[in-house]
């Protein structure tokens, strides 16, 4: 994964650098690891694969603290990345008033938003599922980690939907199916001062393949409405008491999970911690038509599909 170079922002040479690097992971790819990748696709695959011992760069720069992307930094772990999703038959994708539209985002803490419950911050991140604000249809189906720094070993925390479905009451179980529940763009979404909630939806649903999806907005959003704010509060009690499963995202390892099946969050952040995060779809056909964009467009307008 050596020479490649970043490709910017330009949907013609991310086209071409997705598809050279999907070349190149389907010859060098151990075939036990790229039968992970194409498993996890399957629509009834695992909700998560860890994959480890990915390369890193030979000489890292230094954690960006900004949050945006080192334009010194070479481009191996992109690559890689790029090369695994294409494994996948799966796409890459974002949302253009996040982290200003990188398809592949510098998770690090940035100085002054500390207490945020945000990617930005180093205060202990709840339980959630990212972007609950975007209706399921446009909202990515995987989320991927991908480590290149974590001196102190700081874990992602994850709990599942089984996990859940084992533990919790029937009785709450039913209230979080209502569709009553209204949520809000993430910290990280740059609306322009544009505040809209989701229409009213359930936390936990069966989709229309029988499938038991889950969303879940970040830790410290209030519902507007007192029986669907009382419900989450007691569903946040309830989550409290669970013991997640810790994932220590170190450099060279790949987390990927199914987004609408699992619950993430992240211990306080110690020391140095720099991992990318990447959203992936099977398909973006409906996020194309949805806001006229053509074939090889990547990163969305998040409004559009807010409203649809």
């Amino acid at each position: 994964m050596k020479g490649y170079s970043f490709p910017g922002s330009d949907p013609a040479a991310w086209a071409d650098f997705n598809k050279s690097a999907s070349l190149v992971a389907a010859e060098v790819l151990p075939p036990p690891l790229a039968h992970l990748l194409r498993d996890l696709a399957r629509p009834d695959g695992p909700d998560a694969i860890v994959l480890d011992n990915f390369p890193v760069d030979e000489v890292l720069v230094p954690t960006p603290l900004d949050g945006q992307r080192p334009a010194g930094k070479p481009a191996v772990s992109e690559a890689v990345i790029a090369g695994s999703v294409g494994v996948m038959g799966a796409h890459m994708l974002s949302y253009r008033q996040e982290k200003k539209g990188e398809v592949l985002q510098q998770l690090v803490p940035i100085p002054g938003e500390e207490a945020k419950q945000s990617n930005t911050g180093r205060t202990k991140f709840g339980l959630h599922t990212d972007n609950a604000n975007i209706p399921f249809r446009f909202r990515q189906q995987f989320l991927g980690l991908y480590g290149l720094r974590n001196e102190k070993d700081v874990a992602t925390l994850v709990v599942t939907l089984e996990d859940i479905r084992r533990a919790i009451s029937p009785a709450l179980l039913r209230k979080l199916r209502y569709p009553i529940y209204r949520f809000p763009a993430p910290l990280s979404f740059d609306l322009g001062g544009w505040h809209v909630l989701s229409e009213p939806r359930s936390v936990i649903w069966t989709d229309d393949n029988g499938v038991e999806r889950i969303a879940l907005p970040r830790s410290e959003f209030s519902q507007e409405d007192a029986e669907a704010d009382e419900a989450v509060n007691q569903f946040r009690e309830f989550l409290d008491q669970i013991e997640p499963r810790r994932v220590v995202v170190g450099p060279g390892r790949f987390f990927i999970f199914r987004d609408s099946r699992v619950l993430h969050g992240r211990d306080a952040v110690e020391g140095d911690r720099w991992l990318q995060r990447v959203y992936i779809s099977r398909t973006l056909d409906a996020h194309r038509a949805a806001t006229n964009s053509g074939r090889r467009v990547f990163s969305f307008d998040a409004r559009p599909l807010m409203m649809s």
